[in-house]
């Protein structure tokens, strides 16, 4: 063999090398919790990924075997650990066993958002009998925090996309193998992911629950590419919630592989809640923020070294009945920690006040909503932190550029935030604090604004709603790019909606109306905290008309 015949069969070896590593690098693989051959228990965890933006949720499988011959209970706890903000995030759940048993069970790691936190861990960690004191952990993921996508596909077009994507330009991208039919049915499944690809014979072959998991991801801000789709020769775009379907007529290339537009959906909807004032303004954030109290406490401590101090020492205490002092001191510390408990009651008082503002997405092919919700706080004295909320919600905390400041000059300490499958616990709720949040959910509703006559021809559209609320000022944009206006939708009554004088909200996308609303009840606003005294509602409902062409 000649010289060049060695060096091209070289590079070809290293080529393939180099594609198989890059292929492998984000399959999950089982970590061993605790594991002794003779033991009573066996615990093994496996994360979907290895890599995490932190985001939504990361899901993990738990395989649990009760070795003795007797029924016992464990505690799995799944924690998140952030590095500058030093937040700490957790899921717990409890599994019993009878003996002899086996179990395998999907819990969900909830995130805590993204924010310049430049490492994190994500451990699993197992209590109970048969492990170790204090339990026992392993780290089941890194926090992914440069600009690549992660990216999840089916093992059987995992060495074509890695291909594909090495020779397109555009951002990095990660590539994690997913068998869907080793998950269950839930969007959460997806939630550490920003794409996936599958060819469409295979999500055809997905049951309905999977498939409309993966819907589910997709109107949450996912985007979907299917491959050797049946298309007109071109790719075609849907347009569900937050995100995208895009069917692909040909093979996965690597003149597609790279083109990954994750902003896809949420462009539009950022123009649409900015144009509709979604955001809550500063002025009400001033309102919220707790008063800093400085001067008073500085008096007050002024005063309590007076007392028990001089006071104390030549009135209550005098140098001959100076054995006193073991009684004057405590009864003094009390009455004054009861004064200042008392003044923080008075001043800050119980509970809380707040404002959110949101923004719900109907889906009417699907009888669902997208329901973004943010809102801020300002608490007094909090007798409970403990509030019910659903599994299945993403609910995030926001630092404002103040709050981030002090994490990183280390003058604010992290919060612990628990969640478990139907409730939430921890420092979402500070007493005496400004603290902000993101909550997202994807819900089922009835509720559509449906197109019952008109609307072709120039003719003017007649509407009808079914959400619980008074629509106001409400917008609707055809197919053509012709607005149509209505002062007040009320539900059960037909509207004829008509010519818009001006141009305003473009931002509302064609086939698609918004308007403004307040509380729908099963709908919006995402409860959290009952003690919070809220604001009046302020929703923006939004979503295809049904029954109206679309582009």
């Amino acid at each position: 063999m000649s010289k060049k015949s060695m060096r091209s069969a070289a590079w070809v070896w290293l080529t393939c090398l180099l594609a198989a590593l890059g292929a492998n690098a984000g399959t999950p693989t089982p970590q061993t919790l605790y594991f002794e051959p003779e033991g009573e228990v066996s615990c093994t965890v496996t994360g979907i990924s290895e890599r995490w933006s932190g985001t939504g949720f990361m899901p993990v499988r738990v395989r649990l075997e009760n070795r003795a011959p007797r029924a016992r209970e464990w505690e799995i706890v799944l924690t998140g650990q952030r590095g500058i903000s030093r937040h700490e995030y957790s899921w717990r759940e409890a599994l019993a066993l009878k003996a002899g048993e086996t179990r395998e069970a999907v819990f969900f790691l909830p995130g805590a958002g993204r924010d310049d936190t430049q490492s994190a861990n994500f451990n699993a960690q197992i209590f109970g009998p048969g492990a170790p004191s204090g339990g026992s952990a392993v780290t089941l993921a890194q926090l992914r925090s440069d600009p690549s996508i992660l990216t999840a596909t089916h093992p059987s077009m995992e060495a074509a996309l890695f291909a594909a994507t090495n020779r397109a330009p555009g951002i990095r991208t990660e590539i994690v193998a997913v068998d869907p039919l080793l998950w269950p049915a839930d969007w959460r499944v997806w939630s550490p992911f920003e794409r996936v690809v599958l060819t469409a014979d295979y999500h055809a072959m997905l049951d309905a629950p999977r498939r409309a998991a993966l819907r589910d991801w997709v109107a949450l801000g996912g985007v979907l590419d299917l491959y050797a789709a049946p298309a007109e020769g071109r790719p075609r775009v849907e347009r569900i919630g937050h995100g995208a379907v895009r069917q692909h007529a040909e093979t996965l290339r690597a003149t597609e592989g790279g083109k990954v537009p994750v902003d896809l959906g949420e462009r539009g909807f950022a123009a649409l809640a900015k144009a509709r004032g979604m955001e809550i303004d500063e002025a009400r954030r001033r309102e919220l923020k707790p008063e800093a109290g400085a001067l008073g406490l500085t008096f007050f401590l002024l005063g309590f070294a007076v007392v028990v101090g001089p006071i104390n020492l030549f009135v209550f205490a005098p140098p001959a009945r100076r054995h006193r002092v073991f009684v004057t001191v405590p009864l003094i510390s009390l009455a004054a920690s009861a004064l200042m408990a008392g003044y923080i009651v008075v001043k800050d008082g119980f509970g809380g006040e707040g404002a959110r503002r949101g923004l719900v997405w109907l889906l009417p092919d699907t009888n669902q909503a997208v329901v973004d919700q943010a809102q801020v706080t300002r608490t007094g004295v909090l007798l409970g932190e403990e509030f019910a909320l659903p599994g299945d919600v993403i609910f995030e905390q926001v630092l404002d550029q103040a709050a981030a400041h002090q994490m990183h000059q280390g003058q604010m300490q992290g919060g612990n935030y628990l969640r478990t499958r139907d409730g939430a616990t921890g420092d979402w709720f500070m007493s005496r604090r400004r603290q902000e949040q993101f909550v997202r959910s994807i819900t089922p509703t009835r509720a559509r604004v449906e197109l019952v006559a008109g609307g072709a021809g120039g003719e003017s559209p007649v509407v009808q709603s079914s959400v619980g609320t008074v629509l106001r000022d409400f917008v609707y944009r055809d197919a053509g790019g012709g607005i149509w206006v209505a002062d007040t939708v009320e539900p059960g009554r037909r509207v004829t909606l008509r010519p818009a004088t001006d141009t305003r909200d473009r931002a509302t996308p064609a086939g698609c109306f918004s308007a403004e609303g307040g509380a729908a009840e099963g709908l919006a606003p995402i409860e959290t905290l009952a003690s919070i005294r809220w604001d009046e509602a302020y929703f923006i409902y939004a979503g295809p008309l049904a029954g109206a062409r679309t582009p």
